[in-house]
């Protein structure tokens, strides 16, 4: 009697044990990771460490190819190994930094010449991975141009470094020219993982990005040697002060490459770090990296028609900038557990600044919200509190498709977001989205260069009809390809059929802006259709089969199940309207199809386990009769 007590009390236990760990299987399939930042233009911390030579004493030297050379000129490539250390979780990528024509307290720099660390201004200092895109994401702007000079390291794929200690890592320094200053970094995302598709889209500004840096002067067999106790400086950890230069009087912000802004120490000296001495964005923005918490001023230097003088703007600045800094103001506070953004008013020479509005980043998708499916439009803009309008069929759209009204002006970063409901808001031949200048704000606000309209395409759910070329000819039996816009990869490919007709089913359609290639298979030409042109092509047959392509039904029946299971190939999103481009990256997506997929394996477990309990208890209770 005892063992059947006992028995039932284990087959008790167990069963909710099992229970519990189901429901919070569940429950943490729910919940969505994300990382969030407070706001988009902060670059972070970088934590700096050496990736340099192995340590030969008090010097760590690289010789580079023997070269016989009375002229001073570099040899074609110097190959070198460089240690360190890669922080990143996700890994890092080789990043060449130079300093062009470095002249130090020493004059330029000679061959075989040495020098210390501490004796180099590393303030005109710039970097790149040799990757546009990654260019982007790391330090906001592609910097592939800035030198001759390029990485390579046979070891690794794309320059890409693992996680952990480098060591011994053999680089080839190629097409080195005379008298710059080489440093060579590990650079990373510090908890995050850049994007799998992004490359052709302006890209968001990167959040949480980790830098490790280690310096090599080039002086061609070059070397560098250490100060005693330098080597501790080979680590830091910098931050940034930010912000917006813009025009006091007519607010706008400036353009690319036409400001220069330096960070100053509280007695107006020049602070000697990487990345000084910066040139603004598209957006008017700067950002400057500092070491140590502190007191700090700034230097503006205008290339446009503009005074970095102290004056009185135009008040509605508040509602556009933030704090801003003239000369002869006090020295700000900057510290690492509080990134300043200091912005600055130029005072024009004599007419006001004026630039065309222009639409700097984009994310455009379908998304998978509060169970159902919208299409997000992200924008943003150079001009803050822009006006955005949606506009189908040359109306403009004020709701979302579920009564919720749609914002009509961009943010003060210039951020404008909204979700609708694909089918119910949008155009299967397309639309647009204008933007403009806010007249509230702007002088120039309805002059030529004061709006822009920007066309999308739609994200078809279904495709079905024929392959027509440029004259309206159908293509029979051509090779068909949906293309990503972003970086034109193939997404998915099939044939038309004797007729040119063919069909993509929506599980084989990407949720972000695409196109089609279609192949002639008679002279192999390629041509390019947008989504809108194909549906213009076939406006006949999309009447005559009652096709509408965006919610994916045809003849009144639909070929797209939604609300009871979720399209596989979309992203989630939390329906925040200050998201600013915060969107679930890849692996946190595919975390969430792993726990979909956790209910029914848990139940099969659970019914299993039942059963052996079943055979257990029924197996026991028979021999304890017998034996009894």
């Amino acid at each position: 009697m005892v063992f059947l007590i006992l028995m039932r009390k284990i087959f008790l236990a167990s069963s909710v044990l099992i229970f519990l760990l189901t429901i919070s299987g569940y429950l943490s399939a729910q919940i969505p990771t994300r990382n969030p930042t407070d706001d988009s233009d902060i670059q972070s911390a970088y934590s700096m460490e050496c990736l340099l030579p192995p340590d030969m004493g008090a010097e760590r030297n690289m010789m580079g190819t023997t070269v016989t050379s009375n002229l001073g000129k570099p040899p074609p490539s110097i190959t070198m190994n460089l240690n360190g250390q890669c922080s990143s979780p996700t890994g890092c990528d080789l990043t060449l930094c130079v300093i062009e024509k470095k002249g130090d307290k020493f004059g330029d720099l000679q061959v075989g010449q040495r020098t210390q660390r501490s004796d180099v201004d590393h303030s005109g200092e710039k970097c790149t991975t040799g990757n546009a895109t990654k260019d982007i994401h790391y330090f906001g702007s592609d910097n592939t141009r800035i030198t001759k000079a390029s990485l390579t390291a046979s070891s690794l794929t794309d320059n890409h470094i693992s996680y952990g200690p480098v060591t011994n890592l053999e680089v080839i320094l190629n097409n080195p020219q005379p008298h710059d200053f080489y440093s060579f970094y590990a650079t990373g995302d510090r908890g995050t993982v850049i994007p799998a598709v992004t490359q052709g889209l302006i890209p968001t500004i990167a959040d949480n990005r980790t830098q490790q840096v280690g310096q090599i002067t080039l002086s061609f067999s070059p070397s560098i040697s250490l100060a005693p106790g330098e080597k501790a400086d080979c680590e830091s950890i910098f931050w940034d002060p930010y912000g917006r230069v813009f025009d006091g009087i007519s607010l706008e912000p400036l353009n690319k490459n036409e400001a220069k802004v330096t960070l100053l120490n509280k007695d107006d000296s020049i602070v000697s770090i990487p990345g000084n001495n910066v040139s603004t964005d598209i957006l008017g923005k700067y950002n400057i990296l500092i070491k140590d918490d502190g007191e700090y001023k700034l230097n503006v230097t205008p290339l446009t028609s503009h005074l970095f003088s102290s004056f009185i703007p135009n008040n509605f600045y508040k509602e556009l900038y933030e704090t801003i800094f003239m000369p002869g103001d006090p020295a700000f506070y900057e510290s690492a557990d509080n990134p300043k953004r200091v912005d600055v008013a130029l005072k024009p020479v004599s007419t006001p600044y004026e630039r065309p509005i222009d639409v700097v980043q984009t994310d455009y998708k379908q998304v998978w919200a509060n169970g159902k499916k919208y299409v997000k439009i992200e924008l943003r803009v150079t001009h803050p509190k822009s006006l955005v309008k949606l506009i189908v069929n040359d109306i403009v759209v004020k709701e979302n498709g579920e009564g919720k009204a749609l914002s009509i002006e961009a943010d003060k970063d210039g951020f404008w977001r909204v979700l609708v409901r694909d089918y119910k808001v949008l155009s299967q031949r397309g639309f647009r989205v204008q933007v403009s200048k806010n007249p509230k704000y702007y002088m120039y606000a309805g002059q030529p260069s004061s709006a822009l309209i920007l066309n999308l395409d739609p994200i078809l759910s279904y495709i079905e009809g024929y392959a027509y070329d440029d004259f309206g000819n159908i293509i029979p039996n051509a090779k068909v390809q949906v293309r990503l816009k972003i970086n034109d990869s193939v997404f998915y490919e099939t044939t038309t059929d004797d007729k040119g007709y063919f069909i993509v089913q929506p599980t084989n359609l990407p949720p972000l802006d695409y196109y089609f290639v279609f192949v002639n298979p008679e002279d192999n030409s390629v041509l390019k259709k947008t989504t809108s042109k194909f549906v213009a092509d076939n406006t006949s047959y999309i009447e005559q089969q009652k096709l509408n392509l965006l919610k994916g039904e045809k003849d009144g029946r639909s070929v797209v199940i939604e609300n009871n299971a979720r399209d596989s190939n979309l992203f989630e999103d939390s329906f925040n309207e200050n998201s600013r481009f915060k969107d679930m990256n890849k692996t946190e997506v595919k975390a969430n199809k792993i726990g979909k997929n956790f209910y029914p394996i848990v139940f099969i477990v659970f019914f299993l386990v039942i059963l052996l309990f079943v055979f257990v208890f029924f197996y026991f209770k028979k021999n304890f009769r017998s034996i009894s």
